[in-house]
């Protein structure tokens, strides 16, 4: 199934620009079907790479000949290429640092997915709008003017949030790029010690994990948001005919009572959506900061389970896998919050992958969370999944140990739960598990009250 179907929604009017974003999608599209067939190879990431830069090149070629001609105002021009270059800034960073992503696919997935929302729905549909004024006789700074003050106050806070989304992973690709020359000059300087790799490993791990969630964070959004566009059209479309009936000598009272009982509850479904989608980009806030952050700060130990449990959704959602946490809710810590986001997702995902089979079987995952004497935290994750026999329970924390070297696993994600509670978070873990009747991993760390204790932090 496709992450994006193309409808009029994606449309500015401008015919070869509407043909080259359909284009677009259809890459988002093959990313998304390379993400789901599992591991990529070298030759299905260059051949999409090369379309890509294709695509850019004509395209974005296409667009500047267009507000030339039509002679858009600056204030427009300057940012819209701005976003063309920085775009094949990104493409280019993510293939010269594919090497360091457990998944390239999935991050490019992510990437163009946050792209084809924020540029089409926001820049290009504003620069067609600017485009159809000027034709229509008005000066390119009065469209421009017009277009700014028309701003749509339901949509245009959601596309705000998504383009600092995209500036994040933006961010990140560029460290990752700058990470990858570093450890290239290394390589060639002299060979790293076995901590050192580690680590690097560790956080290419992270950013791996980050492009996989922005990938099904913008997966999730593009429901509510379709819906909510939708709805906002159909009440143009009713507006419309209200204002044609107001000009009929006679007007029926109940069409007109009908058709404001259309306005209302398009309205209702509109806002519910945007209420959905708003939410999704708060929890994503939350998370992308806390992961692109190691500082210490004041957070609530129950909304954060449930922060990850949002972004993690769109793996689980079409499994038969139910997730239960009983966690004190006014729990509230301090600490490093990016540390426990990929603890509590290595964990969600390692179960997904081996107890239940990448989620082909059913099974329920249980997260408990105790405040102990002496200020310590008790977090026990379990599965009633396949379990492990005690000679692989043994090796499960070792770096690179894996039971499925031959279907992509990395053997880092245990290792790296290993690393930030023994290493991070001064704490240990420990897994007990039984063949065909699941694992349990018991987690314990020390933590400092949080001033707040009703959870008012978050």
């Amino acid at each position: 199934m496709h992450a994006f179907e193309w409808d009029n929604r994606f449309e500015t009017g401008l015919a070869t620009v509407d043909k080259q974003h359909h284009h677009l999608v259809d890459l988002v599209n093959l990313a998304g079907d390379i993400l789901l067939a599992g591991k990529s190879s070298e030759e299905e990431l260059q051949n999409l790479f090369a379309q890509l830069a294709d695509y850019a090149v004509y395209h974005f070629n296409e667009e500047e000949r267009l507000m030339a001609e039509a002679n858009v105002d600056q204030r427009h021009v300057e940012p819209h290429k701005f976003q063309h270059a920085e775009f094949l800034k990104q493409v280019t960073m993510m293939w010269n640092s594919r090497a360091l992503s457990e998944n390239p696919a999935a991050m490019l997935h992510g990437f163009l997915s946050l792209w084809l929302t924020v540029h089409i729905l926001g820049q290009d549909q504003e620069m067609a709008r600017n485009i159809a004024r000027i034709n229509a006789g008005e000066s390119p700074a009065a469209a421009f003017d017009a277009e700014a003050g028309a701003e749509d106050n339901r949509i245009s806070p959601l596309l705000d949030a998504l383009e600092r989304l995209y500036m994040l992973l933006s961010r990140q690709n560029r460290e990752l790029a700058i990470a990858n020359t570093t450890l290239e000059q290394k390589v060639q300087e002299r060979t790293k010690a076995l901590e050192d790799a580690s680590q690097q490993l560790v956080q290419s791990e992270k950013l791996a994990s980050l492009g996989r969630m922005v990938a099904g964070f913008a997966h999730e959004v593009n429901t509510p948001v379709g819906i909510a566009l939708g709805a906002i059209s159909q009440n143009e479309e009713v507006l419309q005919h209200l204002q044609a009936m107001m000009k009929q000598e006679e007007v029926s009272e109940e069409e007109f009572s009908a058709n404001l009982d259309t306005l209302h509850e398009a309205g209702k479904l509109a806002l519910s959506n945007l209420m959905r989608a708003a939410e999704l980009v708060r929890s994503f806030k939350r998370t992308s900061i806390d992961q692109a952050s190691e500082q210490s700060r004041s957070f609530n130990l129950q909304q954060l389970i449930t922060d990850v449990l949002t972004n993690l959704r769109n793996q689980f959602k079409r499994t038969q896998i139910r997730i239960s946490v009983d966690c004190p809710a006014g729990l509230n810590i301090n600490g490093t919050p990016g540390l426990l986001h990929q603890l509590l997702t290595n964990l969600l995902l390692n179960s997904l992958q081996h107890a239940f089979d990448e989620g082909k079987n059913a099974g329920e995952v249980t997260i408990m969370v105790a405040a102990l004497p002496g200020n310590r935290v008790h977090l026990s994750f379990s599965d009633n999944g396949a379990g492990m026999s005690p000679e692989i329970a043994a090796k499960v924390f070792e770096p690179f140990f894996t039971t499925r070297r031959g279907q992509g696993g990395s053997g880092l994600g245990l290792y790296i739960c290993y690393n930030i509670v023994t290493t991070q978070l001064h704490g240990s873990i420990a897994c007990h598990s039984i063949p065909g009747q699941g694992s349990r991993f018991d987690i314990e760390f020390p933590y400092l009250l949080s001033e707040a204790n009703n959870g008012s932090n978050q």
